[in-house]
């Protein structure tokens, strides 16, 4: 009942005058448009900033993917170019069984620099776990084609000679090099 004396004694007289209902509607409206505008204008700030955000992520991300294009691409050209020595590498290291390859290569040596392949003995086995076949050669060497004999064991292939013993000998009026020759040999199985 005082909502309804309150209304026709103080908003009612103020509402039945026309300059003041019109300021009253400007203010009323302006109140309304301001708080339903700030519901819609409230989700539209949030999703423009989201969005800006995603697009600054998107570049950021753009980025990294372009620096990952180009080191992909220097890869390439990087494995290009090593790629005939990666071939000429797998060619030299031994596979599979490789004493008897070993023993014939050895011995193919040993011809071509005028040795006599006397011995070739194995330390190790390389299918027990190791990464190495360790092996033992003695020849028989002229003493001018002692040199020609170590290079040609280096020759083209991954070997690792660690120890050299010789003994000098006459034989038929001829110096002769009694070699012992310890090595390693890389093992791929």
């Amino acid at each position: 009942m005082i909502g309804y004396y309150y209304y026709t004694t103080k908003v009612r007289p103020y509402l039945l005058e026309p300059e003041r209902s019109s300021y009253t509607f400007g203010v009323l409206t302006l109140a309304t448009v301001l708080f339903f505008g700030l519901l819609v204008i409230r989700p539209l700030a949030s999703s423009t900033i989201s969005a800006y955000g995603q697009l600054k992520s998107g570049s950021s991300y753009s980025a990294t993917l372009t620096q990952k294009i180009i080191a992909i691409d220097q890869a390439t050209v990087n494995f290009a170019s090593v790629s005939s020595q990666l071939d000429r590498l797998e060619s030299e290291i031994p596979k599979g069984t490789s004493q008897s390859t070993l023993i014939t290569e050895l011995s193919k040596d040993a011809g071509q620099s005028g040795a006599t392949l006397t011995a070739v003995t194995f330390d190790t086995d390389p299918r027990d776990g190791g990464d190495f076949l360790d092996f033992n050669m003695s020849s028989s060497v002229p003493t001018k084609n002692l040199v020609v004999l170590l290079e040609e064991l280096e020759r083209d292939r991954l070997l690792n000679i660690q120890n050299i013993r010789t003994n000098l000998r006459e034989d038929q009026g001829q110096s002769l090099w009694d070699a012992t020759i310890q090595g390693r040999a890389p093992y791929i199985p």
